[in-house]
């Protein structure tokens, strides 16, 4: 025992083990490469059910194969509906047959990538669910206690709660009321984590007294138990934590604070390498560190300012990770967290209770509804400021200065000016830039001139709901792409949102950016406006936001931005907004979807210089972009905003070979595409 209190207490051991750290980490994200148990041809898996969701008539299921696959089905009628949740439940092992498809990652710079998060949990694949069929009940303890609480629960009021509470599953809470515990800053109130052990813990300890073996011991199975039920990387932090300390305890081992957070971080680590990029994993060791080293600084103080001192603790360590990973701050969000944090800490120790006793529900529910109705107040408050993504070194100085602020408040001073300074970023630092994002089959482009924003176009996707019972929370492109990479790159309005014409593709997703960002205004093309046009013409007046038509001309930071297509023409595609600007002394030219006949009337009327840049008119179809057009443009760049895999076959081979004398890229093949201007110079970048 003395020799292992000497190996525990010497720096060389933490160095030796750091370097071992280093070695699993490296070796595990840059050499090992992990794949898939399956072939891409393979039909048929025996899995068993981890969980589901069902959205409308559409079937998301988590199943546990030889690996973790996320299934998809479609049911075609209500009755096969209802069939689903009578026979299956969680933890069942079922025989599936269906087709493999590879993750697809966003391909726009800065958003969530949903194929890298696939490969770091050992998901590869969406299982495309052709027929499931019931084979057995799971027999398994840990699925047996998982589906009793979730059969328990189902049919109460409060389900959606009890199971986000318990089980950390929020997959079940409305979505508007999920984004308003969002915008306040406090989702992480639903991560099971140390509060959770915490109560638990206690109930424990009040149970058995002074017994502290039985005490640890009931605790830590308990624990474990949880653990295998929740799986979350927080709740791993607070059990492995809960382990350390009592082992310091029994065996008498007076390690530091510092030593103790170092195993933390290292059994967690080496456990799952890929934990290093889990968002929570940061959010739960770092604020739980420096709640934990904070402690002796407070205990003595009162309640109400330990509850101040730690709100603004966690808040001030997460605004690093919000800026890097969400790209915007709530600076109330502390504020809040002073209500919210009792009252959760009232509720999950009521959800146990109301599992136990289901005759409590209704209560249970009349309290959900209060915070709800207090998210909703808090998040009808604009609070909440958009900030360009940092580099990563920035993230690290933000870090160094918090270090600081732990020791001596003063340096608050220094964290205030560096945030202000980044978050004026684009005032301080002007830039020009043109950004083509990858939308699949349809455009979007930003324009970015100084503080100036202009969007060209939303994409769309047309979407078939012939009845009211089918999947209407459908993926949207504005809310999960465009405006989270708007905000990476620290915009926070669209001064003008230029919509080419009225086809889906184009501005599709006009209602969703208009409805949830800061548009100024919107400029629609010369046709007759179609339904879809006077849908989005409904929401700009209730909004208050101008709109105009038949545009000519659009000054902006010392830029001019031509309309060039003033005919009328008896189609849709061939009425698009052509738009030409010099940013910066480069030549851009965006065609819309207009077709040949356009381009032949404009080299009519107007006399080009050579084109810089190009937006390919009609993602690259043969109705468009003739030789001569080519030719007399002569574009040194050239995009195709398209699908992958689209149905039309788009770009057309004709097409590309007439851009020969131009560098193309595509947004199917290159992802997003950044044109950096800066003293007529051009500095491009690709996502791929």
């Amino acid at each position: 025992m003395k020799k292992l209190k000497i190996i525990l207490n010497c720096n060389i051991t933490y160095i030796f083990l750091l370097f071992i750290l280093i070695i699993r980490l490296f070796c595990s994200v840059y050499i090992i490469e992990k794949n898939s148990k399956y072939k891409i041809s393979d039909e048929s898996f025996y899995c068993t059910i981890e969980s589901y969701y069902i959205n409308g008539n559409q079937l998301k299921i988590i199943l546990n194969c030889k690996e973790p696959i996320i299934g998809y089905y479609y049911f075609s009628t209500k009755k096969e509906f209802y069939d689903f949740k009578r026979i299956f439940e969680i933890g069942d092992i079922v025989y599936i047959k269906g087709t493999l498809e590879l993750i697809e990652s966003n391909n726009n710079f800065n958003v969530f990538n949903y194929k890298k998060y696939g490969y770091y949990h050992d998901i590869f694949y969406n299982l495309k669910i052709e027929t499931i069929n019931y084979i057995k009940e799971n027999t398994n303890f840990i699925y047996k206690i998982k589906k009793g609480i979730t059969n328990r629960v189902e049919n109460l009021k409060s389900c959606s709660y009890i199971k986000a509470f318990i089980l950390g599953d929020k997959n079940n809470i409305n979505k508007s009321i999920l984004n308003n515990y969002k915008n306040i800053g406090i989702m992480h109130v639903f991560a099971i984590s140390g509060m959770h052990v915490s109560i638990l813990i206690s109930i424990i300890a009040f149970l058995l007294k002074k017994n502290n073996i039985l005490k640890f011991i009931l605790s830590l199975f308990f624990l474990i138990i949880y653990f295998l039920i929740v799986g979350s990387v927080s709740l791993l932090r607070s059990v492995i934590w809960f382990i350390i300390s009592y082992v310091c305890i029994f065996l008498n081992i007076n390690l530091s604070l510092f030593k103790k957070i170092f195993f933390l971080f290292f059994i967690i680590l080496m456990t799952n390498p890929f934990y290093i990029f889990d968002v929570g994993f940061w959010y739960s060791i770092l604020i739980s560190s420096s709640i934990i080293f904070s402690k002796e600084k407070i205990k003595k103080r009162n309640y109400f300012f330990r509850l101040f001192y730690i709100s603004f603790l966690s808040f001030l360590i997460s605004v690093p990770i919000n800026m890097y990973n969400f790209f915007e701050i709530n600076f109330l969000s502390f504020i809040y967290n002073l209500f919210i944090v009792p009252f959760i800490s009232f509720l999950f120790p009521f959800a146990i209770i109301v599992l136990i006793f289901p005759v409590l529900d209704s209560i249970f529910f009349a309290f959900t509804n209060i915070l709800e109705k207090i998210s909703l107040f808090f998040s009808s408050i604009n609070s909440t400021i958009i900030i360009i993504k940092p580099p990563l070194f920035i993230v690290i100085i933000y870090y160094i200065i918090i270090l600081l602020v732990l020791k001596n408040k003063k340096f608050l001073i220094l964290f205030f000016l560096l945030f202000m300074i980044h978050f004026n970023y684009n005032r301080i630092f002007k830039s020009n830039f043109l950004l083509f994002l990858d939308v699949g089959q349809g455009d979007c482009i930003l324009i970015h001139s100084g503080d100036y924003n202009i969007l060209v176009d939303t994409g769309g996707v047309i979407r078939y709901n012939d009845e009211n019972w089918k999947k209407d929370n459908y993926y949207s492109i504005a809310e999960n792409t465009i405006i989270p990479v708007l905000k990476s790159f620290g915009i926070s309005k669209i001064d003008t949102l230029i919509l080419t014409h009225g086809d889906y593709d184009h501005i599709g997703e006009s209602i969703n950016l208009i409805s949830n960002f800061n548009v100024k205004k919107v400029i629609f093309n010369n046709d007759e406006y179609n339904d879809l046009e006077l849908k989005i013409i409904e929401v700009l007046k209730a909004k208050d936001i101008l709109y105009y038509k038949g545009i000519k001309k659009l000054n902006f930071n010392g830029n001019v931005l031509y309309f060039l297509n003033n005919k009328m023409y008896d189609n849709e595609n061939d009425n698009s907004n052509v738009i030409y600007l010099s940013l910066n002394r480069l030549n851009v030219l965006l065609m819309g979807d207009a077709g040949i006949k356009v381009e032949n009337d404009l080299l009519t009327k107007y006399s080009f210089d050579i084109v810089d840049i190009l937006k390919v008119g009609h993602h690259g179809s043969n109705t468009s972009t003739s030789i001569n057009f080519i030719n007399e443009i002569k574009p040194k760049y050239s995009i195709i905003s398209v699908g992958k895999n689209n149905k039309y076959g788009h770009p057309n081979a004709n097409v590309l070979k007439k851009l020969n004398n131009s560098v193309v890229y595509r947004t199917d093949l290159n992802g997003s595409i950044m044109f950096k201007i800066k003293n007529s110079k051009i500095k491009i970048y690709s996502y791929f």
